[in-house]
């Protein structure tokens, strides 16, 4: 049996812009003049919103300020569109295998002197 709740998700479903009526009358519109968004709720009704359950009732001691991390991504990728793409280029040409053999190589042929005939 599937566990109902008994909030609504406000965090997942915010007020969701109103797209099936107008927000100002036509003349206004072609006036250039500006008009507010109109949103609407997906809140149905009955339901409390989960937001105002869990600000107060889960408390927890505050954490002291990490040291901000350097960014090892950004720290190894050149800046330079040059050196990016030299970049690219090397690891790409790492992972791929060249084999410059073609298959003709290996294939017997026709000796030179039977040409002549």
């Amino acid at each position: 049996m599937a566990k109902s709740s008994e909030l609504f998700q406000d965090d997942l479903f915010p007020p969701t812009l109103v797209t099936w009526s107008p927000w100002q009358p036509a003349a206004a519109w072609l006036a250039s003049q500006p008009a507010p968004a109109r949103t609407a709720s997906l809140q149905p009704p009955g339901m409390q919103p989960l937001s105002a359950h869990t600000v107060g009732a889960a408390k927890e001691p505050a954490k002291p300020p990490q040291k901000a991390k350097p960014d090892l991504i950004k720290s190894h990728v050149p800046t330079d569109p040059k050196e990016k793409q030299d970049s690219i280029m090397k690891s790409m040409s790492a992972k791929v295998q060249i084999n410059l053999k073609l298959e003709q190589d290996n294939m017997e042929g026709v000796d030179e002197a039977e040409w002549e005939q």
